[in-house]
């Protein structure tokens, strides 16, 4: 078994108070289910024989499909706009906000 846990770390870290209910204090996931896709090949883990049937038919059903070229993506369009959202943001979270 295995799986994420998330520790609310940073409320804690600012001085923020744990009340019961109002926020999680820790997070665990476990997957009862994982698709794991690498080229040419899906491996398929389940808690059960149904569940993994399930998932291997859903794979076979779903087919292929061909891979598209990188997109190039212009990262200076618009940056002084993006530079503003972000200083606004990092405003906003020292204010507490």
């Amino acid at each position: 078994v295995y799986g994420q846990v998330g520790f609310n770390f940073a409320a804690h870290a600012r001085g923020i108070a744990f009340n019961a209910g109002e926020w999680p204090l820790l997070t665990l996931t476990v997957p009862r289910e994982e698709l794991i896709f690498e080229k040419g090949n899906v491996t398929v883990y389940a808690d059960s024989a149904d569940g993994c049937r399930r998932l291997c038919e859903w794979v076979k059903e779903a087919g292929t499909t061909t891979q598209n070229a990188p997109l190039a993506v212009d990262t200076a369009l618009n940056g002084e706009a993006y530079k503003q959202q972000v200083a606004r943001a990092v405003a906003e979270i020292r204010r507490g906000e």
